[in-house]
């Protein structure tokens, strides 16, 4: 991109530096320009880090007319000053900073490289190959000095061809303290061990630029690496060397053979890899893995088998069922009975099976049975209340508290996660007597292994969950495995209860279970409908019954939009687009800033991505902007966005905008654990639908009175006979094997 405007000034006065977003802006008393300019001063803003005042900076951009402040250099990176014609540059590396370089050397450096000489050098240390006579000690001496003068601008310049931002370069440059040119040319491929940021198309890229190509180890090792991550985000706790052999020579080009036991031999010698039995896992899913079965047989041992007398159970639940005035089913009856004697049970069903009815009896239960009281004010002085409940996500929480009247958290905050740490652990573990957790499907196996860590031996533990259901986005499959191993008791409940029978969502739902498709997809029933439109009528479609249903009285929190991915037909970004329009349309006095592509206003609902602790918001909270303050108004001088989260308002500076996204359609992934009025979804058979019975059965059991579908039948009925790959853990073995 061309830019147009280039000034040189001296620093005097730092109005505005983040280092978190590598973004400054400076006033600079102008020393050089290539326009016309009154003015003496010049307010320049743009990428910048470390900038220090009274030096002399360079940037290159545009001129644009600020309202209040008239006009600024909006630059694409401010950086220090360098030579640009070659008697300066040759006065540059004579100025004795530069040990062992005399006039001579110096001239023949200009010659080599031209007037932007040591622009060139610094973008690319292989330039001075090309002076003549340059010796390799007299190369190293400059290439140091001027990493040390220059630093984070050097690494920017280097990176910017590889699609690193300046931002990410500037991270890059803390991370390895000042030290990462010399870091990256030694091995291209630490940046994606240490960065956060980098994967390893860009390392490779760099790797090529720096000569390190074909089947060097180092690379190899990275693509290994890289195959790990992939196969983790899939869902698996490790990798085999088959499917090491499968995919490495698509990353290389061509095939490691032999070379790839090496590279893994490489990786184990520095702990980067743990390898067991065949199976090659990453080291922190390997720690997670052997620590939760660890933990989990603990548990098992520790929690003997309690003796209840038959009768007494059976007397507590014929009481429950004249308090209530209701009738537990045999297999109720039989999940309530082993959960008050077993120190460890599963319990899963699919929807209308009565989960939350069942979970409710145990607690009564276990009341009426050994006094437990589930009125916390009943619970003697010096006593702990005896009950935790728990789920993976804020609305799946509030849902089993709403249902049983019993506290119940996320499982971040039972264990009091600080953004970094469980603070709760073996060392302070949680209290209390029994422990329920449910949607346990959602559950990883790093959760996994920090929340058993915290379970005091002799607490009673109670996983329910739907196993149809998506399994964990983290890598392990929990719920399937606890129900797969030897010696932890299971109830299924397979029984659809009075009050969902007439439900045909959940008559589809429990179809999908069965992997048919209902016969009367198509049928226009009072809560399910199938639109049979194509893309561009589906996204009309689903905007439009958006704008019946806010008619209608139901409110935007009502109706959730669901889709499986974010780009393609149909996707989550351009479905945003239109509901916005239909929810939350601009107006005179409503406040919006633009991120990127997006356009946020006050009034939109949003998406939290990630746990944030500290404000008791967290990954997949549902929430509202209530305010918008521009930069000029705070003493910060950032844009800030206030979102509300059922009783808890969030400050976002613009850093942290990357933290929620608009949530009018949301990821399926990212429904899991809430229930909503009205689900409105496109099905297509995309790439996201492949293997995905457990993605559209999700989907469809997140509607409480009313589902609509748009799209192809076809698309829904060949997800419904698919089944998502099974993943590979090592979990059931490390407890001892399978269930007969």
């Amino acid at each position: 991109m061309e830019h147009p405007h280039h000034v040189v000034g001296r620093v005097k006065r730092v109005l505005f530096s983040s280092e978190e977003e590598a973004h400054s802006i400076v006033l600079v008393a102008v020393k050089e320009k290539n326009f016309e300019l009154k003015e003496t001063e010049l307010v320049i803003m743009g990428t910048g880090v470390g900038i220090e005042l009274g030096g002399t900076y360079q940037a290159f951009g545009h001129l644009v007319e600020h309202p209040r402040f008239g006009k600024q250099l909006k630059a694409d990176m401010i950086r220090r000053s360098v030579p640009m014609t070659k008697q300066a540059a040759a006065r540059f590396l004579t100025n004795g900073t530069f040990t062992g370089i005399g006039p001579k050397t110096a001239k023949n450096i200009v010659e080599a490289l031209g007037d932007d000489a040591i622009d060139v050098i610094l973008r690319d240390s292989k330039a001075l190959d090309r002076v003549p006579g340059l010796k390799q000690k007299q190369a190293d001496v400059i290439f140091s000095r001027l990493a040390t003068l220059y630093g984070v601008d050097q690494l920017m310049l280097f990176l910017s061809p590889f699609d690193v931002t300046p931002k990410l370069a500037a991270k890059i440059y803390a991370a390895y303290e000042g030290d990462a040119m010399a870091r990256i040319q030694e091995n291209p491929y630490s940046l994606m061990y240490e960065v956060n940021g980098i994967g390893f198309k860009t390392a490779d890229q760099i790797a090529a630029h720096l000569g390190l190509i074909g089947l060097h180890p180092e690379r190899i090792a990275a693509s290994v690496m890289h195959i790990l991550e992939q196969e983790a985000g899939e869902g698996h706790a490790f990798a085999t060397v088959e499917s090491l052999l499968e995919r490495a020579p698509r990353l290389l080009g061509e095939d490691p053979g032999e070379r790839l036991e090496q590279a893994i031999e490489l990786l184990l010698a520095e702990d980067k890899v743990k390898l067991e039995e065949g199976c090659l896992y990453l080291p922190m899913i390997y720690h997670a893995e052997v620590r939760g079965a660890k933990e989990l047989a603990r548990v098992m041992a520790s929690g003997t088998e309690q003796e209840v007398d038959v009768a007494t159970v059976l007397s507590a639940i014929g009481t429950l069922e004249e308090r209530f005035g209701m009738e537990y089913a045999a297999q109720q009856r039989e999940a309530i009975e082993l959960a008050v004697k077993a120190p460890l049970m599963v319990l899963t069903g699919g929807p209308g099976t009565g989960k939350t009815t069942v979970i409710k009896g145990i607690l009564h239960a276990l009341e009426e049975i050994h006094g437990w009281p589930i009125e916390k004010s009943a619970v003697k002085a010096g006593e702990v209340y005896p009950y935790v409940l728990a789920a993976p996500t804020g609305r799946a929480a509030k849902r089993l508290q709403e249902a049983t009247g019993v506290p119940a958290m996320t499982i971040h905050r039972l264990l009091k996660y600080d953004g970094t740490n469980f603070q709760m652990n073996e060392d302070q573990p949680i209290t209390g007597k029994v422990l329920i957790v449910d949607e346990s499907s959602m559950i990883d196996i790093y959760l996994l292994s920090s929340l058993l860590r915290a379970v005091p031996s002799g607490m009673k533990i109670l996983f329910v969950g739907d196993r149809d259901q998506l399994p964990s986005v983290g890598p392990g499959q929990v719920l399937a495995d606890l129900m797969d191993t030897s010696g932890i008791p299971v109830v299924r409940l397979n029984v659809v209860h009075r009050q969902a029978e007439d439900s045909s969502i959940l008559r589809l739902a429990h179809d999908l279970k069965n992997r048919t498709t209902s016969s009367d997809l198509l049928a226009a029933l009072p809560d399910r409908r199938f639109y049979s439109v194509p893309p561009q009528g589906a996204m009309q479609g689903i905007a439009g019954f958006a704008a019946k249903a806010l008619e209608k009285g139901y409110s935007k929190f009502d109706v959730q939009v669901l889709a499986p991915t974010y780009k393609g037909q149909v996707g989550i970004d351009e479905l945003n687009v239109a509901l916005q329009a239909v929810y939350n349309p601009p107006e005179a006095k409503k406040r919006e800033v633009k991120q990127g592509n997006r356009t946020y206003r006050r009034g939109d609902k949003i998406l939290q991505l990630v746990n944030n602790a500290e404000e008791n918001v967290y990954n997949g909270d549902i929430g509202e902007i209530v305010n918008i303050f521009f930069a000029k108004e705070n003493v910060d001088k950032v844009d800030k966005i206030i979102a509300r989260f059922d009783q808890t308002e969030v400050e976002y500076n613009r850093s942290d905008w990357d933290q929620f996204t608009h949530a009018y359609a949301i990821t399926i992934h990212k429904a899991q654990g809430s229930e909503f009025k009205v689900v409105l979804m496109p099905v297509f058979y995309t790439g996201a639908f492949k293997n995905s019975r457990n993605l559209i059965y999700t989907a469809v059991t997140r509607a409480k009175t009313s589902l609509l579908l748009f799209g192809d039948p076809r698309a829904f009925h060949k997800a419904s006979q698919e089944e998502e790959p099974k993943r590979r853990t090592r979990l059931v073995e490390r407890l001892g094997g399978k269930t007969s």
